[in-house]
């Protein structure tokens, strides 16, 4: 991919276009990750079972894994202000759809609010790469790592509430939030992205033999991606349903400081350890955080085990990826993409799994075993 426009932007305001990005990836984190949280209030305000729950997590797995799909296609027909506003708008509506009182709008505010993330998330880190020049990889680490600050305090800010009213206004603010971003996009530079021309001299045959020859890199791939989507997804309920104190908020909030530390520090064990052990050593703290999760009643020793958790999904995926573009090098990089695209098939697939799970043996904990066998 390159970017191009009939004015090319100055230093200045490449400075702007990144700025603006970082902070609009804080309310993206939230969005991303506050499906979560707000399930146990749509559990109470539409009286919904396990299996219904589950519609909504996926429903956003479904919509991020649509938007995937579709944003490489619009990159060629509109610029990248247009691509980015189709999302926030996406996101405005999926916020007042889960402020209204019926549940299958909702259900499809869900799938809107994945819609939206989808778009905006790979079109974001496309346009920081080519503005930062030869700081790309910093710059990109700074974007998500202000995608992780707001996935930590997307849990925190729903300490207090109390009421279906109260949490419609939290959706009409972020909403307005939304709003205000929208605007200032309008004083982003017009940029273009076109797929470059270069094309894979690789055949469908060849490409498939690829993938055969890294299926290990694939399966884990699916099942990381499909625990860290549904754990965290489910998490909050499981927590609130064993405890009676607003202190059912510190399990997600500690899960997704625990990635968010990882990341930060992910450089530093990389180096040491190398990065097939850190794969390893991170699937390890999973299984043993989840058990430390599952095998307890109690909130805090819960928590701890969410920490764990979030600390050993972090590395994973994003090790995974560097493995694999170095294996493939230069030969199939559209490779790649197949594994976001399987990310969010993953994503849909086990979120309704554990709901349905639930549904049918009657506990979520039992249910919340599929991601840890």
């Amino acid at each position: 991919m390159t970017l191009e426009s009939r004015e090319t932007p100055t230093e200045s305001e490449n400075k702007f276009i990144r700025i603006f990005l970082y902070l609009s990836f804080i309310l993206i984190g939230i969005i991303n990750t506050f499906l979560g949280p707000i399930l146990p209030f749509l559990y109470e305000k539409w009286q919904l079972n396990d299996v219904q729950a589950g519609y909504f997590l996926a429903a956003q797995g479904l919509g991020g894994l649509t938007g995937t799909l579709a944003v490489s296609f619009l990159y060629g027909k509109f610029t990248t202000r247009w691509i980015l506003a189709a999302g926030f708008v996406f996101i405005v509506f999926s916020l007042l759809g889960l402020s209204g009182a019926v549940w299958e709008i909702g259900l499809f505010s869900s799938f809107s609010s994945g819609l939206a993330l989808g778009v905006i998330i790979p079109t974001a880190t496309l346009i920081v790469s080519q503005t930062a020049g030869e700081n790309r990889a910093p710059a990109i680490n700074l974007l998500n790592f202000f995608w992780a600050l707001g996935a930590v305090s997307s849990p925190m800010l729903f300490f207090g509430l109390n009421s279906q009213s109260q949490l419609n206004y939290f959706f009409i603010i972020i909403a307005l939030i939304g709003i205000i971003f929208l605007a200032f996009l309008f004083r982003l530079k017009n940029i273009r992205i076109v797929s470059s021309k270069e094309k894979s001299k690789l055949s469908l045959r060849e490409k498939s033999a690829v993938l055969f020859s890294v299926w290990l890199f694939v399966i884990t791939v699916f099942l990381q991606i499909g625990i860290e989507s549904s754990f965290s997804g489910w998490l909050p309920t499981f927590a609130k349903r064993i405890t009676l104190s607003e202190w059912w908020l510190l399990a997600p909030t500690l899960y997704w400081a625990g990635f968010l530390l990882s990341r930060l520090i992910s450089g530093f064990y990389l180096r040491r350890i190398g990065e097939r052990p850190a794969i390893l050593f991170g699937l390890l703290l999973v299984i043993g955080g989840q058990l430390i999760l599952l095998l307890t009643n109690q909130i805090g020793i819960s928590a701890f085990g969410a920490f764990v958790v979030g600390f050993g999904t972090a590395p994973v995926f994003p090790t995974t990826i560097a493995i694999l573009s170095g294996k493939f090098e230069r030969k199939a990089p559209e490779l790649l993409s197949y594994m976001f695209l399987l990310s969010g098939l993953s994503s849909m697939t086990f979120s309704w799994l554990i709901g349905y799970a639930a549904s049918i043996t009657g506990e979520l904990k039992t249910a919340l075993f599929i991601p840890l066998l």
